[in-house]
């Protein structure tokens, strides 16, 4: 290679990266937030019917279970806060 040749460069100026993006079509841009929003709400429903849901009986069945839990975790830890503070007032006497 000769020095001249070594020395050269290509330079892109404003004009030519302008003609670049207004040569981009539709298909080269970003899709807009709308599109992105159908496309979501699409997925969504086409996932939805793909799950198998339970009956009237399992559903009501899995909520009593839930209830009951949660009642009995309630009174545990009702009866364990009672415990404490008990325990707390009866070192406070002593002291």
């Amino acid at each position: 290679m000769s020095e001249v040749e070594k020395n050269t460069e290509v330079v892109e100026t404003k004009d030519d990266k302008v003609k670049e993006d207004k040569k981009k079509t539709s298909k080269d841009r970003k899709p807009g937030l709308g599109s992105k929003i159908k496309n979501f709400f699409k997925s969504n429903k086409s996932e939805m019917k793909k799950i198998s849901w339970y009956g009237k009986a399992q559903t009501a069945k899995s909520t009593g279970v839930v209830i009951v839990v949660l009642v009995a975790a309630s009174v545990l830890i009702g009866l364990i806060d009672l415990g404490l503070s008990n325990l707390l007032m009866w070192i406070g006497k002593l002291v």
